[in-house]
Protein backbone atom coordinates (compact mmCIF):
# COMPACT_ATOMS: atom_id res chain seq x y z
CA UNK A 1 0.00 0.00 0.00
CA UNK A 2 1.08 3.60 -0.52
CA UNK A 3 0.64 6.31 2.30
CA UNK A 4 -2.73 6.51 3.84
CA UNK A 5 -4.45 9.81 5.48
CA UNK A 6 -7.33 8.99 7.61
CA UNK A 7 -10.08 11.59 9.51
CA UNK A 8 -11.73 10.82 12.21
CA UNK A 9 -14.95 11.78 13.40
CA UNK A 10 -16.32 10.58 16.83
CA UNK A 11 -19.37 12.38 18.92
CA UNK A 12 -19.43 10.31 22.43
CA UNK A 13 -22.52 10.41 24.53
CA UNK A 14 -22.62 9.02 28.31
CA UNK A 15 -25.60 8.54 30.17
CA UNK A 16 -25.90 8.50 33.86
CA UNK A 17 -27.91 5.83 35.34
CA UNK A 18 -26.88 6.73 39.33
CA UNK A 19 -23.80 7.11 40.53
CA UNK A 20 -21.92 3.88 39.76
CA UNK A 21 -23.46 3.01 36.18
CA UNK A 22 -23.30 4.83 33.36
CA UNK A 23 -23.77 3.47 29.42
CA UNK A 24 -21.63 4.61 27.00
CA UNK A 25 -22.02 5.08 23.35
CA UNK A 26 -20.11 7.01 20.28
CA UNK A 27 -21.00 7.37 17.00
CA UNK A 28 -17.29 6.95 15.18
CA UNK A 29 -17.21 8.32 11.00
CA UNK A 30 -13.70 7.90 9.27
CA UNK A 31 -12.40 9.02 5.51
CA UNK A 32 -9.41 6.98 4.72
CA UNK A 33 -7.29 8.16 1.38
CA UNK A 34 -4.80 5.48 0.10
CA UNK A 35 -2.49 6.17 -2.61
CA UNK A 36 -1.12 3.76 -5.11
CA UNK A 37 1.38 1.67 -4.19
CA UNK A 38 4.88 1.38 -5.51
CA UNK A 39 5.37 -1.31 -8.48
CA UNK A 40 6.66 -4.57 -8.48
CA UNK A 41 7.73 -6.89 -10.93
CA UNK A 42 6.75 -10.19 -11.61
CA UNK A 43 7.18 -12.96 -14.37
CA UNK A 44 4.00 -15.15 -15.02
CA UNK A 45 4.15 -17.97 -18.01
CA UNK A 46 7.98 -16.89 -18.58
CA UNK A 47 6.61 -13.02 -19.58
CA UNK A 48 7.00 -10.11 -16.75
CA UNK A 49 4.54 -8.19 -15.73
CA UNK A 50 4.13 -5.12 -13.13
CA UNK A 51 1.97 -4.51 -10.74
CA UNK A 52 0.59 -2.28 -8.39
CA UNK A 53 -2.21 -1.54 -6.12
CA UNK A 54 -4.48 1.46 -7.21
CA UNK A 55 -5.33 3.80 -4.94
CA UNK A 56 -8.90 4.16 -2.86
CA UNK A 57 -10.97 5.53 -0.79
CA UNK A 58 -13.02 4.43 2.36
CA UNK A 59 -15.80 6.07 4.00
CA UNK A 60 -16.19 3.94 7.45
CA UNK A 61 -19.21 4.36 10.48
CA UNK A 62 -19.63 2.04 13.04
CA UNK A 63 -21.22 2.42 16.85
CA UNK A 64 -19.59 2.00 20.17
CA UNK A 65 -21.54 0.70 23.28
CA UNK A 66 -20.51 0.27 26.45
CA UNK A 67 -20.91 -0.07 30.25
CA UNK A 68 -19.41 2.01 33.25
CA UNK A 69 -19.16 0.79 36.75
CA UNK A 70 -17.51 2.69 39.25
CA UNK A 71 -16.71 1.06 42.50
Amino acid sequence: LGSADIIQLSIPFKIRLDKSLDLFFEYIYEYQTIEKSDTAPYILGGVEKTIYEPASTAHNSYVKLGVVFKF
